[in-house]
């Protein structure tokens, strides 16, 4: 009896610490809450899947430190982003992730985990636009005027308001948005890196519409303000509007043109209207303030807006993506796991079969010991493949591998350089890696189909590895590579170098070109070709830090010939070259097939070789072999009567179509 006693005891106690524990972790998920949103109102570009999704955090209960969760569920997959969170009792924290997003919609489920134990989780969807519609991003105190755009009959525009505290940081998350309209009575909210990514944005092909004074921006704006407003005749609004009624007059904002801005409405004295282009993208401001009276009731506001937004022919960033066939082929062609010749295998199963064969025999018949061959000929076979292994094991490597091309886009005289990284990891065992990326980048996907070396379908994928987001960089973690193979990423990233990469003043007649070329980087541009009015200019080596200074160079259809000693990754950089302005090139999903730029520019397109990495292994040492192509636009001379130093695109003014005259500074 007194031992059932102390049995009945001991269960109840096990009983009541299973209660205790059940009531805690009830209490605990009762006490955290989570929020997730995407910043863009849940839109993204199908162009340019990448937008800021924000989660927010509450912790009532006791302090711990957890991880929170960021979900991807799409059709390529489901992509795990997570970090690490402090979460004191009482505190209310954030965190943003900048997921990539592939398909027409995906699930976004946010959820906070202490241990394994789940405490909350919220869900949210995100869908993406239509390559046909435009994605206008407003940060202004009321959007009531903007909304009106979505007026389908003014085009297919979709407005999202966004808090100046959601505006990213990072340049290539703006890539969603077609345009946005920025009131300088808030951008006074936004920090240096949110101005910084702002005039990267631009520079990369981005449409920003300006209200007011945003001196921040410098030289980003069209106008210098005087100070003040001044009673003005807006009858050039009308005419922009194509409406029959005007504002009449109205006071607006009184400002100078700063060189190279046009006036689209108003005049030189009393600008009204003017833009200002600024790297790929342009600057539109405006003196007037849709917001206000006479302007928020007036028909032709929305009309001139939507001129204004939706005039633009192609995405910010639309033009980074250069994935290829040859790309995937250049990255997996890592030195030393290189197959061996023909001529060493014939040569290897030549001397297998002559000593196995006639030398054998003669030497047994010689000593009469013919009875040997049951054991040295079996002896031999072995020995043969112990060195077939051993050979083809040293062939194959024995070192994790990492190659990647890093093709680095800018334009001549500008800091901003835009990043897209593809590389591969060559694993000789079965093993997952923690792949660390330079803080300028974000992953974007996984290159499927290249599990092999030498095979690649170049499909895009995004199953099976998380994304930590630690310390302001990404990690992808867990990446699991089998035996002998090799896998394939992507990363894009943007940056603003101390200086231009590249300067450049050229000058072309017919078929020769002259001038010169100045590379202030740290490495030499190799194999370098000027591609003007579909020919090709060899350049050959511009030196490090050095101009280099060419005379009535003559053009040709083709660039490749095969001088060097690695014929193999010398085509395959040409390819690679050739594809930077081919129509051929392949582009991500549910996007228009386009070269990495337009056939009609005037770029430098050259390869810079083993570069500072930016990608390795987190806790683990690996051999890295990095090549960099460079493709840099260039302002040239179209002929000897235009200007030097003028743009080789012609009229960046992309509203010349219907605008009419103009004036400029």
């Amino acid at each position: 009896m007194k031992h059932l006693s102390v049995r009945f005891v001991l269960a109840l106690a096990f009983i009541f610490s299973l209660a205790l524990h059940y009531v805690g972790s009830a209490s605990a998920q009762s006490n955290v809450s989570v929020e997730v949103d995407s910043a863009f109102d849940g839109s993204y570009s199908s162009l340019w899947g990448v937008a800021p999704v924000r989660v927010r955090v509450s912790n009532q209960g006791q302090s711990f430190v957890g991880r929170v969760e960021l979900i991807v569920s799409q059709s390529a997959g489901n992509l795990v982003y997570t970090t690490e969170m402090d979460l004191p009792q009482g505190s209310s924290k954030e965190v943003v992730f900048y997921p990539s997003m592939i398909g027409t919609s995906v699930t976004l489920r946010a959820r906070v985990l202490n241990g394994t134990q789940t405490l909350a989780e919220a869900s949210a969807q995100a869908s993406a636009i239509g390559s046909s519609q435009y994605l206008v991003g407003v940060i202004v105190p009321s959007a009531d005027s903007y909304l009106r755009l979505e007026n389908r009959q003014l085009g297919d525009i979709n407005v999202v308001q966004i808090e100046p505290r959601d505006l990213p940081d990072r340049s290539l998350v703006l890539g969603s948005l077609d345009a946005l309209v920025l009131d300088g009575s808030v951008a006074t909210d936004l920090s240096p890196q949110q101005v910084e990514a702002l005039r990267s944005w631009v520079n990369s092909g981005g449409t920003l519409l300006l209200v007011g004074e945003l001196s921040a921006l410098g030289d980003v704006m069209p106008v210098r303000l005087k100070g003040g407003s001044t009673s003005a005749d807006v009858e050039d609004l009308a005419s922009l509007s194509r409406t029959s009624t005007s504002p009449g007059r109205a006071q607006v904002l009184a400002a100078d043109l700063v060189s190279g801005a046009q006036v689209i409405a108003g005049s030189a004295s009393t600008p009204l209207v003017a833009e200002r282009s600024f790297g790929e993208g342009r600057a539109i401001w405006l003196a007037w303030n849709p917001t206000e009276e006479p302007f928020n009731t007036w028909q032709g506001t929305p009309r001139i807006l939507a001129r204004l937004l939706a005039s633009s022919p192609h995405k910010a960033n639309d033009a980074l993506f250069l994935s290829s066939w040859e790309i995937n082929q250049f990255v997996q062609n890592i030195p030393g796991l290189g197959l061996p010749s023909t001529w060493a295998l014939i040569g290897f199963l030549g001397v297998y079969v002559v000593l196995i064969g006639p030398v054998l025999y003669f030497l047994l018949k010689r000593t009469d010991r013919r009875e040997l061959a049951w054991v040295l000929i079996p002896a031999i076979s072995l020995v043969f493949s112990v060195v077939a292994y051993a050979g083809g094991s040293a062939t194959r490597g024995r070192a994790t591998t990492i190659k990647s091309l890093e093709v680095v886009q800018a334009d001549a005289g500008s800091r901003y350089e835009q990043v897209m990284l593809n590389f591969g990891i060559f694993s000789p065992v079965r093993k997952n890696y923690d792949i660390a990326l330079d803080s300028s980048l974000l992953p974007m996907w996984q290159v499927a189909g290249a599990s092999s070396l030498g095979t690649s379908d170049n499909a895009i994928s995004t199953r099976g590895y998380t994304v930590e987001f630690d310390q302001g960089s990404y990690v992808v973690s867990d990446a699991f590579v089998d035996v002998y193979s090799f896998k394939s990423w992507a990363a894009v990233g943007a940056r603003v170098a101390d200086r231009p990469m590249v300067e450049a003043d050229l000058r072309f007649n017919g078929g020769t070109m002259s001038g010169e070329i100045s590379n202030h980087s740290q490495y030499s541009i190799e194999e370098a070709f000027v591609f003007h009015n579909g020919r090709w200019f060899r350049v050959g080596t511009i030196d490090k830090q050095s101009v280099r200074r060419v005379s009535n160079v003559d053009s040709s259809t083709v660039i490749w010939e095969n001088t060097s000693p690695d014929a193999t990754n010398d085509f395959r950089r040409t390819a690679i070259t050739e594809s930077v302005v081919s129509p051929t090139t392949p582009a991500p999903p549910d996007s228009s097939v386009r070269p990495l730029v337009p056939g009609t520019d005037t770029v430098l397109i050259g390869w810079q070789k083993n570069v500072p990495a930016m990608v390795g292994l987190r806790n683990q040492g690996a051999r890295i072999y990095t090549d960099r192509l460079v493709v840099i636009r260039i302002p040239s001379d179209q002929s000897s009567q235009s200007t030097p130093g003028t743009s080789s695109r012609g009229d960046d003014n992309l509203l010349s179509s219907y605008l009419g005259g103009r004036t400029n500074a």
